[in-house]
């Protein structure tokens, strides 16, 4: 004989399917709260120094520097460098030394930001400097986050970049 599903019993069953789903968004949401807080906080296997332009003049270089230094006990391995598109948007980007493996653009939760993967080791008490080759292209005032990620995608510390680009003086 097959059973029916009575009504009470239909409602415990959405009951319970509601519940799962709601565990499951607050799981994603407390992931997605615990990495945002932890992005936000400064690496603990790296310091990080960012050598950057205040003010450059329109067509001019502004090439700038990222000096990642190992003060973990092991070695770690720079994975990216992130920028945000508010920032990219007054430079052009060439080249880095050492050179990136691979430049993509994505946006993160609404706000494009452009990415350089690496894959450059850093000895435990050694430290590594990239160069990034730029111009200023566009006068403004360009500010926007770098995300400096070390080790893997979700380890990275948040710096605010900021140039201005004045008109050029030159005839």
């Amino acid at each position: 004989m097959e059973e029916q599903t009575t009504p009470k019993r239909k409602t415990w069953i959405i009951l319970g399917i509601i519940l799962v789903l709601i565990i499951c968004c607050c799981t994603a949401v407390g992931y997605f709260a615990y990495t945002s807080y932890m992005s936000l906080q400064p690496l603990e296997n790296a310091d990080i120094e960012v050598n950057l332009q205040p003010v450059v003049e329109a067509g001019a270089d502004l090439d700038f520097t990222i000096t990642i230094i190992n003060i973990s006990e092991k070695s770690i391995n720079l994975n990216s460098i992130n920028m945000g598109q508010d920032f990219v948007d007054g430079i052009q980007i060439g080249d880095s030394t050492p050179i990136f493996e691979y430049r993509d653009h994505y946006d993160l939760l609404g706000f494009p930001m452009e990415m350089f993967i690496f894959n450059e080791m850093i000895l435990v008490g050694e430290s590594l400097t990239l160069k990034f080759d730029a111009k200023a292209v566009k006068t403004g005032d360009f500010t926007g986050q770098m995300f400096i990620c070390v080790d893997n995608t979700t380890n990275c510390e948040i710096i605010l970049l900021r140039t201005v680009v004045e008109e050029s003086t030159q005839d």
